[in-house]
């Protein structure tokens, strides 16, 4: 049964709003809703596609993988793709000091895969295609923007996609937005059986977010507008932090049980607009929270890490951003546990430099480098893949990426550093950074189509493995670091949090409106629960392993 949470949820106890499931707002308060969004409006309008969820109503038929000859002449046929292989059970994945651990095995494991938010927005303003396949728009349709794409209802799409990016030598998919209100058991079981693990987010686009005001706005306001729900009713929104943290719950609470959750994204990019610069308090209340939950629930939900995923300003903020969310101000609660970076900057094949046809350090990964080589939590690429520069790709879309920097993902320059890699993204959209299209998505296409973009990054993905090098960890003990594998060339000690001048400094060159201290984190609110049409606080018929049951009480808080 579909749990409900769209209507009559004016809650009582602390609850100030109502907790509210996606598919129950309406498309014209979606509209009207993005339209208000400076996030999609202006030179800032590609950023809606981390959020865009939409996806065709109707099925196209065919096997994805089938190698058929495609009746779009566009198109050149496939070769027919190999079955991928099946796993028959996968282990938590955990963090050890700045890498990440499979928690069976005590390997060193690297993070590839890819976002997934298929909706088929290929249309420009006129009803065509971008590049030059005008008139060669396909039959895809879209449903609401708010759409849960791994729902059961949608298992038609996912269950072909799911194999799809197993065959791209991936184990991740990152998601940006699910209903808390439905059950996702199926979708999660396919990507598991698939060696896929799951990125899920804790925050919505029109429901459950974090707004981007200055601390404790952005989790202390009210917010007076209503949300039509499912019945047509009226349903006052409501204490944002009271709704950030009851949805954050909701997602924690279903997913945990899962094996192949990987992390919850806390947030993504929450300074896209300015005023999120004094509001990253409200990021590190929501990590508390969220942990502290965790905690409590422990003997019945495993501890799935934090991650907090930041679009690329440049440095040097970037880097004290991320200085910022993974101290503990506080204590260890509201640090995240793992760091992401969306990255969009390397966009050439090459980067001559001081004598050498390609030399990293002139690359913008170069300062990247220098920029988190002293992290103390794992660092992912959780968005990237360039598409200017040389890599301009316009339907009928052949060429495209070809992915020079994945092997310094590996090597001597980021390989101490980085954990992973998830290119943007699957589907092929407006912003034509896909590795696929979809059924539909041009005339005669009715079948899903690997991109060049998808074969090259299947080359790089499958040829590049992480090194053995830190492996062997000891999950239980609380202690243990991969510099007791084998040495590291940076230390990664957790660092101390970034000074109140420092953080208003910060503020002061992004021209936030107000400035904020970054020391003061907003209380907790009162959102139980219990309080959700009888909802249990923590799983019920659940037990957590003892080995996972240990590593949990390794994260147990000391003071800052």
């Amino acid at each position: 049964m579909i749990f409900d949470i769209r209507a009559a949820l004016l809650l009582a106890g602390g609850f100030a709003g109502a907790v509210l499931s996606h598919p129950g707002l309406q498309d014209v308060a979606t509209e009207q809703a993005l339209a208000e969004d400076g996030e999609c409006s202006g030179e800032e309008a590609d950023a809606c596609a981390v959020n865009a969820l939409q996806l065709r109503a109707g099925k196209g038929p065919g096997s994805p993988l089938s190698g058929k000859v495609p009746s779009n002449p566009l198109l050149p046929p496939r070769k027919p793709a190999p079955k991928p292989p099946i796993f028959s059970s996968l282990s938590p994945i955990v963090v050890k000091g700045n890498y990440l651990y499979d928690s069976g095995t005590g390997k060193r494991w690297f993070s590839k895969g890819t976002s997934y938010n298929p909706r088929s927005a290929h249309l420009d303003e006129n009803g065509r295609s971008k590049g030059t396949c005008e008139g060669e728009t396909g039959d895809a349709k879209t449903v609401s923007y708010t759409a849960d794409i791994i729902s059961d209802e949608f298992e038609y799409r996912w269950g072909e996609d799911l194999v799809a990016i197993a065959n791209l030598g991936a184990n991740t998919v990152r998601l940006f937005n699910v209903d808390a209100g439905q059950d996702h058991t199926k979708f999660m079981s396919k990507a598991a059986s698939l060696g896929l693990y799951v990125i899920l987010p804790l925050n919505s686009k029109d429901f459950g977010f974090l707004p981007a005001f200055e601390s404790p706005r952005c989790y202390t306001e009210y917010m007076d507008f209503n949300i039509t729900a499912a019945d047509g009713s009226q349903i006052p929104y409501g204490n944002v932090g009271v709704n950030v943290l009851s949805y954050g719950k909701q997602i924690v609470k279903q997913f945990s049980k899962f094996n192949n959750t990987l992390f919850f994204t806390v947030n993504n990019e929450f300074a896209m607009d300015k005023n999120g610069f004094a509001g990253f308090q409200c990021v590190k209340a929501l990590t508390r929270d969220i942990h502290q939950y965790q905690r409590s629930c422990s003997e019945s939900m495993r501890r799935v890490p934090l991650i907090y995923s930041d679009y690329d300003m440049g440095h040097p903020d970037r880097a004290l951003i991320a200085k910022y969310l993974t101290c503990a101000v506080d204590s260890e609660d509201d640090a995240i546990d793992v760091y992401g970076l969306n990255a969009y900057s390397y966009c050439n094949k090459t980067y001559p430099g001081n004598g050498h046809k390609d030399w990293f350090p002139y690359s913008p990964y170069g300062q990247v480098r220098d920029d988190y080589k002293h992290l103390s939590v794992p660092m992912l690429f959780t968005e990237f893949g360039c598409i200017e520069g040389e890599f301009v790709s316009k339907c009928p879309y052949k060429g495209g990426r070809t992915w020079p920097d994945v092997r310094y993902f590996f090597d001597k320059y980021l390989g101490e550093i980085v954990s992973g890699a998830i290119a943007y993204t699957y589907e092929q959209d407006y912003e034509e950074r896909g590795l696929v299209l979809t059924p539909g998505f041009l005339k005669d296409q009715p079948e899903l189509y690997l991109l060049d973009s998808y074969f090259t990054l299947r080359k790089q993905f499958l040829t590049h493995t992480v090194s053995p090098a830190w492996d062997g960890a000891n999950i239980t003990d609380c202690a243990w670091t991969p510099a007791e594998a084998a040495p590291q060339r940076e230390s990664h000690a957790r660092h101390t949090c970034p000074s109140t001048a420092a953080g208003k400094a910060l503020m002061k060159r992004r021209k936030t409106d107000k400035l904020s201290d970054w020391h003061e984190l907003p209380p907790t609110p009162e959102a139980p629960l219990s309080n959700i049409n009888g909802q249990s606080e923590c799983p019920e018929d659940i037990s957590v392993d003892a080995v996972m049951a240990q590593e949990a009480k390794c994260h147990a808080p000391r003071a800052a």
